[in-house]
């Protein structure tokens, strides 16, 4: 009974470390009782019946195996119990932020970003916290100094990417990581240089570009019913539109917007609106594109597009 129990237990312990099969409440309460059979049997090494089918020493080895996994599940637990605790802090100080968008304090955001470092610190295959730090560390940079600006936003790309890489099949994932590159190229191009490294700072912008571009498309692919990234990739491509005039990016621009119009949720503010506030923002660059867009706007049928190239 004694070896079955801490066979059971053994197996347990090894799967987690490839799973987090301990972190399930019915899992952990199998490997708990199971270790409390070994320890249980192992009380009894002073009875003869044990000792004859046993052995004494075998019996002592097995009291401090089960004695040893039994620590390892109380630190695993307080482990869950401390990243718990983290989380709770960044959701407190994500609402601070985020109920009133227009007086953030950038302090906050970046408290937000070191304690979701300290999360990943315990728990490092967390896609979704990875996710949320990079939204932190980019926001940061926006509320940030131009020369502060590009090293948060080349963070949040790898914060990104390290949430892609954990969970590379979510829409989500991939959609973040796209939207990041592109914003760390766009402040790329923007952020002073010295003369001598503008052409590499360029290159680096045009690389990030063009991954950025290439996983939209992967991101709508694996979800094209994400409205919020149609949004952000519509004002994506309605930017690059009025830097370019190309008629393939106001295309792109058009069918993203049209789509996130199609599928916003009741309960978020207007797309229509926001895409009609970029569109009077750019007007002047976009010349005839933009009465192109109101007019598609107004009320046409999405096109059945969802691709982001």
């Amino acid at each position: 009974l004694a070896a079955g129990a801490l066979g059971g237990a053994l197996a347990a312990l090894v799967h987690a470390f490839v799973d987090f099969g301990l972190e399930l409440p019915a899992i952990a309460g199998v490997f708990a009782a199971t270790l409390g059979i070994a320890w249980g049997c192992a009380r009894h090494d002073d009875r003869p019946e044990d000792g004859a089918s046993f052995g004494k020493e075998k019996l002592r080895a097995l009291h401090v195996v089960s004695a040893i996994a039994l620590a390892i599940l109380t630190m695993l637990c307080l482990k869950e119990a401390v990243v718990a605790a983290r989380l709770d802090e960044i959701s407190a100080l994500e609402a601070s932020f985020l109920k009133d968008e227009t007086r953030v304090d950038q302090k906050v955001v970046r408290e937000a970003a070191y304690r979701a470092k300290d999360v990943l610190a315990l728990a490092p295959d967390d896609c979704a916290v990875e996710a949320r730090r990079a939204r932190f560390l980019a926001t940061a940079a926006d509320l940030a100094s131009s020369s502060e600006a590009l090293p948060l936003r080349l963070e949040a790309v790898e914060a990104a990417r390290s949430a892609a890489r954990l969970s590379p099949a979510r829409a989500s994932a991939q959609g973040t990581l796209a939207l990041k590159l592109l914003e760390a190229a766009h402040a790329l191009d923007v952020a002073p240089v010295a003369t001598g490294a503008r052409a590499d700072r360029s290159m680096r912008a045009v690389e990030l570009r063009r991954e950025g571009e290439a996983r939209l498309v992967l991101a709508f692919t694996l979800g094209p019913t994400y409205p919020n990234l149609h949004l952000a990739a519509g004002h994506y491509y309605l930017h690059k539109t009025a830097e370019t005039g190309s008629r393939r990016d106001f295309e792109l621009a058009r069918d993203h917007l049209l789509r996130a119009c199609a599928l916003q949720p009741a309960d978020a503010p207007s797309y229509r609106v926001s895409a009609q506030k970029l569109i009077d923002l750019e007007r002047p660059k976009l010349g005839a594109y933009a009465s192109e867009l109101e007019a598609a706007l107004e009320g046409a049928v999405p096109p059945p597009r969802s691709g982001g190239g």
